[in-house]
Formats: C-alpha cells, sequence, structure tokens
C-alpha cells in the first residue's frame, strides 16, 4: 500500500511539474508572439509618419481652383517643398510627442488642484470620490 501511494505521489508531482513547465512554455510563445506584434505595429507606425506628409501635401493641392486654396501656378517644385516642410514637422512631433505632452501635463493642472485632490484622496482613504 505505501509503496502504490509513494507511486502515485510521485506521478502526481511528476504531473505537476509537467504542467508547470507547459504553463511557463506557453507564456514563452505568448511573449514571443507578442514581441512580433508589437514590432509589426512598430513598422506600421513607422509607414504612417512617412506617408503622413505626402497624403496632406496631396490632399492640399488637389483642391479644386475654384476653391482658391492656392495659387493656380503652384506646380511640382511647390509640392516637392510642401511635402519636405510637413515631413520635417510631423517627424519633429512624431519624435518629440512624450516630451511634449509631459510638458503639457506640466502647465494644464494648477499645483493647487494637485494638492486639493492629493489631500482629499488621503481624508477618504485613497479614494478621490
Amino acid at each position: 500500500m505505501t509503496a502504490m501511494q509513494t507511486s502515485l505521489e510521485r506521478k502526481v508531482e511528476l504531473n505537476t511539474r509537467y504542467s508547470n513547465a507547459l504553463s511557463a512554455v506557453l507564456a514563452l510563445r505568448a511573449s514571443r508572439d507578442s514581441y512580433k506584434q508589437n514590432n509589426t505595429i512598430q513598422r506600421l507606425t513607422y509607414l504612417t509618419i512617412g506617408c503622413l506628409p505626402i497624403a496632406l501635401a496631396a490632399a492640399i493641392f488637389a483642391v479644386p481652383q475654384d476653391q482658391k486654396v492656392l495659387d493656380p501656378e503652384m506646380g511640382l517644385k511647390w509640392f516637392v517643398v510642401t511635402v519636405i516642410v510637413f515631413a520635417i514637422a510631423i517627424f519633429m512631433v512624431a519624435y518629440f510627442l512624450g516630451d511634449m505632452l509631459k510638458f503639457i501635463r506640466h502647465i494644464s493642472i494648477p499645483r493647487s488642484v494637485v494638492g486639493w485632490y492629493r489631500s482629499r484622496r488621503k481624508r477618504h482613504g485613497g479614494s478621490a470620490a
């Protein structure tokens, strides 16, 4: 009876180890898939940022002449210059986006409001409401 119980305990322990190993392998596979998807999204984002200036300039230059948005003599040179200017502007915004958002958050919420909010959270035990 004891030998059978030891054998069963050993099999249960072995199955638990297999289960843990399988969970680790599946988590690793999911992590790799997530990494690949992140790389794909990153490439698509770069592609979008690269195509955005051309699409924006094309949309502006495609406005009919009767709307008088552009001078009729503006041709290919102006289009190329516009694409370059838009590209520089869009790449700068994309590059400094994190810093710009930090700056906006910093100037948009007055310190008195932040202090009031923190003191209220302390009084109410961590909840803001």
